[in-house]
């Protein structure tokens, strides 16, 4: 996972209210919208925020595709994250303050192409007068590549020419490694080989002697069942 967050535009909170916009009375809800002016769009790995009296998040995503790629595609707002519990009793104060980590793991759907991403948050409970998050932080999801594996030089070495034996013998005191793309552990190399192994001897001590029996009948061959070439 990258170490820098993505440079992103938090917009303030919009608290959703029910009724008449001029009465004080709150749904519970507010909606914090993320804008990224300088990215297209990226994969999202993981976001960090910071919980303040906040009861549940969702997370919804918008995703950027190519003019060739809209057709057959829902280019709607798509729901990541759904009323996941930052506080375990909205009405006590656990949680309340705690920071949070949410994985791409964690997400109903892979947040992939993402242009714009929206937090719904929501405090059922009338204790608190306000609720927020802060701190957010946005990641972009990359893909480790595999570390290179060590071979023993011995497992590499040319055995070919005769006259590098002098230096061969040399080089057997040396540790050295060489480093291979795609080639698994040699723990687990010999680890298959020992079981590979053991199943060889227990198939061969688990041979019988005595034969087969197909063609002949009382140690005489039946007539009718041999084939001629």
């Amino acid at each position: 996972m990258a170490s820098k967050p993505l440079n992103c535009i938090v917009k303030k909170p919009v608290v959703l209210k029910i009724g008449d916009p001029r009465t004080e009375f709150s749904s519970g809800a507010a909606v914090i919208e993320i804008a990224m002016p300088n990215i297209k769009s990226v994969d999202l790995g993981e976001v960090t925020f910071k919980n303040n009296y906040t009861a549940y998040l969702s997370i919804k995503v918008r995703c950027s595709f190519k003019s060739s790629e809209v057709s057959g595609r829902d280019t709607k707002w798509k729901t990541v994250l759904r009323r996941y519990p930052l506080m375990p009793d909205p009405h006590c104060e656990p949680g309340s303050q705690d920071y949070f980590t949410i994985s791409r793991k964690q997400m109903l759907a892979e947040p992939n192409r993402v242009a714009a991403v929206r937090f719904i948050l929501q405090q059922p409970s009338p204790v608190w007068s306000h609720f927020i998050i802060e701190d957010i932080n946005l990641y972009e999801y990359k893909v480790d590549a595999p570390s290179p594996v060590s071979l023993p030089q011995w497992l590499l070495r040319h055995t070919g020419d005769d006259g590098d034996n002098d230096n061969d013998t040399q080089d057997e005191d040396k540790e050295e490694e060489i480093y291979l793309e795609g080639v698994p552990p040699i723990d687990n190399i010999s680890s298959g080989l020992q079981q590979l192994w053991a199943l060889t001897e227990s198939v061969r001590a688990n041979q019988t002697a005595a034969s087969l029996g197909r063609y002949d009948i009382d140690g005489c061959y039946e007539i009718n069942l041999l084939s001629y070439t």
